[in-house]
């Protein structure tokens, strides 16, 4: 059912899921090692070996054709009529104003833009899950927030309508957490793996690491949750 975000509940529920989808996250890291071509190891050192790069090869390009397919945005329109087709011509230079917007915040970030990343995780982990959602800086101002994540650490679970909860586990270090949340983690936990969880449920987003809210439950004012996904 649906998560309450509280630190027990969920640590308790990501466990869970880390134990029944054990099986697909393996082959998401066995998947891994082939694209890394990591050298094949038949158990027996007097055979003659070869690491072969076709699963490397063919990835790539699946990858290239992903990246350099054209992007089309459409609008339904719900009459041919001149007011229908100006909103619609809105909200399309919208949307691709608000890709760009996202890319360029991930460039910011030192990370590739949107549509390189997606493929790559539709590649080689065999999913794409990422937060899509408006958000608003201290100062008040907006801005785009279109952030993939490595399906691998994320963890979910499904109703009728699509996911009752979603959360994305993932390491960083002491200085990320202080620069990405403004909130120091008590003296000691200076590693440069520190777990943080950042979970969607219906209503709410909350974030904590080391039993710590680096952003308690917060109404994220989107219907359902703002993630998209696919496989």
């Amino acid at each position: 059912g649906e998560m309450a975000l509280t630190i027990e509940d969920v640590k308790r529920k990501v466990s869970e899921k880390e134990q029944e989808n054990s099986l697909l996250r393996t082959r998401m890291e066995e998947d891994y090692q082939r694209w890394i071509l990591t050298e094949y190891d038949p158990g027996d050192a007097t055979l003659q070996k070869y690491t072969s790069n076709e699963p490397r090869a063919f990835a790539e390009k699946v990858i290239s054709w992903i990246t350099s397919a054209d992007l089309n945005i459409r609008i339904q329109l719900r009459a041919q009529i001149e007011d229908d087709r100006k909103r619609a011509n809105g909200k399309e230079r919208f949307l691709i104003g608000s890709l760009r917007a996202a890319d360029w915040r991930l460039l910011q970030r030192i990370q590739p833009p949107l549509k390189e990343q997606l493929a790559w995780y539709a590649t080689i982990r065999g999913w794409y899950w990422g937060r899509a959602t408006l958000a608003k800086l201290q100062g008040g101002s907006t801005y785009v927030d279109v952030t993939p994540w490595d399906p691998l650490h994320v963890y979910w679970e499904t109703g009728p309508q699509g996911p009752l909860w979603v959360c994305h586990k993932v390491n960083m270090s002491w200085e990320q957490i202080r620069s990405e949340y403004g909130i120091e983690l008590p003296g000691g936990s200076r590693t440069i793996a520190i777990p943080v969880y950042d979970c969607y449920n219906g209503e709410e987003n909350a974030i904590f690491s080391e039993g710590e809210w680096l952003k308690p439950p917060t109404p994220h004012a989107v219907p359902g949750l703002p993630v998209f996904f696919g496989n």
